[in-house]
């Protein structure tokens, strides 16, 4: 049996609903926004990356300073060395290596080094030795210098 309808209802048909909106395929906008992103974080990885290599010789250097023992006999010798291989690291061998004396000690103070670090590895081959307070300054003074003046560019070598 069939309830009874009123006339006015006979003509109404069921509600219609809408096509389901679908999320793909997204608008052009999205997908230019989702590009940049992709291609700036693409960017600063890579220029991440290009600081990490370009600081992995200053890093290596300070760890090296880091095991030298200050009771080391040759202390001196050995940090001259370790912040001349440091330089060439970022400014090639030929243009570091051939570097000794006075125009050694001109590179070191045009390139951030103390008159104190100059003075202390100018005096490395004296018979005197040093004290242990000018090896701790000798120390002091190239981790300052490790720290300050690297990485080194072409731009800033003067000699």
């Amino acid at each position: 049996m069939s309830a009874p309808t009123h006339p006015a209802l006979a003509n109404l048909q069921d509600i219609q609903l809408p096509e389901q909106i679908h999320q793909w395929p997204i608008a052009p906008g999205y997908w230019l926004a989702l590009i940049a992103i992709i291609v700036i974080v693409l960017l600063i990885i890579r220029a991440w990356k290009r600081r990490q290599s370009k600081l992995a010789a200053k890093r290596s250097a300070i760890e090296a300073l880091a095991l030298i023992n200050i009771d080391t006999p040759n202390l001196a010798i050995e940090i001259n060395s370790l912040i001349k291989r440091a330089a060439m690291s970022y400014l090639g061998r030929d243009t570091i290596a051939k570097l000794e004396g006075q125009a050694w000690q001109e590179w070191l103070l045009q390139h951030q080094a103390s008159q104190q670090l100059v003075t202390l590895l100018q005096r490395r081959y004296q018979a005197e030795a040093y004290s242990r307070e000018q090896k701790q300054q000798l120390l002091s003074e190239t981790q300052r210098w490790l720290s300050q003046a690297l990485p080194l560019t072409m731009e800033a070598n003067h000699v």
